[in-house]
């Protein structure tokens, strides 16, 4: 049954990034029961995560002595967000847009982005240190905002015909080469990377190049010399160039739903028929069977930072700030190997400490918020037990 009266409540809660979990339960508690959609609710879970770890980490600097309060109500028409830390503040202006292609590898401004496409307000006050967000409901947009729509529908036009315009003016003038360039430069200024619209991969690859693949027995991994690792046992593979690294916010796990398989396996098919750019994944796993056992491979989108192909989410989210780990295996019939389990965990503790993720924020592929429907990574597929042994 809907509530009638407004809800208005404030908590303050802990600079830890988990202390999100419990206050996000409350307030999409509040949405369910006003009927809001599951694109509200979606939105409004996600906005709360980014700004609240925008309040902890560049707010609070991860000072467990400091605070941040929360303010919200929610009644039939809107949900209204004040979240505010003790920091210093900042001036929102200042915040490089990452959309923009001299700003493409650089770590700030996302979880911003992602905050002002979700919400229909978002500002901040003079200060710098406190936001309000407004999320209005879903059919009171269609009605209330139709102007809203119009404009976008008029963009979308606009922008149409501003590309036939860059491809008559580029040939004409130009030729072939300077028209190519131009045709790059308007698709990374529309999207901020040409790779976001890949669709989302529904299976690795198909059972028949599968059976088409050898089969071997189970095989452990060779020793590595310590020169390939930087510190506390991890391989420098993982760690990404610098002045390519972007500033990752979730982790996606999956599993290939094949028997066996390894990177180049799930590249070439990735490649010969999704006509992708290769591999979907950031990182994948092995079982033994074409590569070894618990052995972490690192693809060509790690290493070049890359928008990934393995999780289509609305805005393309998942893709363009999560990253993509895939376990070799059906986990709908097996289970992953103690080996794979020892090289996951090591692999999301490196992941987790080095871009702050907390536990909240890794999925398996079919609890990834807006995701399609899916039983990646498989029902037997140890979620429970995978945070269990995570820090945080």
């Amino acid at each position: 049954m809907m509530s009638q009266a407004p809800i208005r409540c404030s908590v303050v809660v802990e600079s830890k990034l988990s202390a999100i979990n419990k206050v996000c339960r409350w307030i999409l508690a509040k949405l369910r029961a006003n009927r809001f959609s599951q694109d509200d609710i979606f939105a409004v879970h996600l906005a709360l995560q980014e700004a609240f770890i925008n309040a902890v980490k560049h707010g609070n600097k991860m000072d467990p002595t400091k605070e941040v309060r929360i303010d919200y109500s929610v009644d039939l028409e809107k949900v209204e967000i004040f979240m505010t830390d003790e920091g210093e503040g900042f001036d929102p202006q200042a915040v490089p847009d990452p959309r923009l292609s001299e700003n493409l590898y650089k770590p700030e401004g996302r979880g911003l982005l992602l905050m002002r496409a979700y919400m229909d307000v978002v500002e901040f006050n003079e200060r710098g240190n406190c936001v309000h967000m407004v999320r209005y409901k879903e059919r009171n947009n269609r009605t209330k905002d139709v102007g809203k729509q119009n404009r976008q529908s008029k963009n979308q036009r606009t922008e149409f015909f501003s590309a036939i315009f860059c491809f008559l003016t580029s040939i004409l003038l130009f030729g072939r080469q300077v028209f190519l360039l131009g045709i790059w430069a308007y698709l990374l200024f529309l999207s901020g990377c040409i790779y976001s619209n890949e669709p989302m991969p529904e299976i690795v690859y198909d059972p028949a190049l599968s059976r088409q693949a050898p089969i071997v027995q189970r095989k452990t991994i060779p020793p590595v010399s310590s020169r390939n690792y930087v510190s506390d046992d991890i391989p420098s593979s993982w760690l990404p160039p610098s002045h390519l690294e972007k500033r990752w916010t979730a982790i996606v796990i999956h599993h290939s739903g094949t028997s066996n398989g390894n990177a180049a396996i799930f590249d070439r098919w990735h490649r010969e028929n999704r006509h992708w750019e290769g591999v979907g994944y950031d990182f994948v796993i092995g079982n033994g069977t074409d590569s070894g056992d618990g052995e972490v491979e690192v693809t060509f989108r790690w290493r070049n930072q890359m928008t990934g192909a393995h999780c289509k989410t609305p805005n393309n989210w998942a893709n363009e700030h999560a990253i993509g780990i895939c376990l070799v295996g059906d986990f709908n019939r097996a289970t992953p190997t103690a080996s794979q389990m020892r090289s996951l965990v090591k692999l999301v503790r490196f992941l987790q400490n080095r871009y702050n993720i907390p536990k909240n924020r890794i999925y398996g592929h079919n609890t990834t918020p807006g995701a399609h429907k899916t039983d990646c990574p498989g029902r037997n597929f140890p979620m429970a037990k995978l945070k269990s042994m995570l820090e945080f």
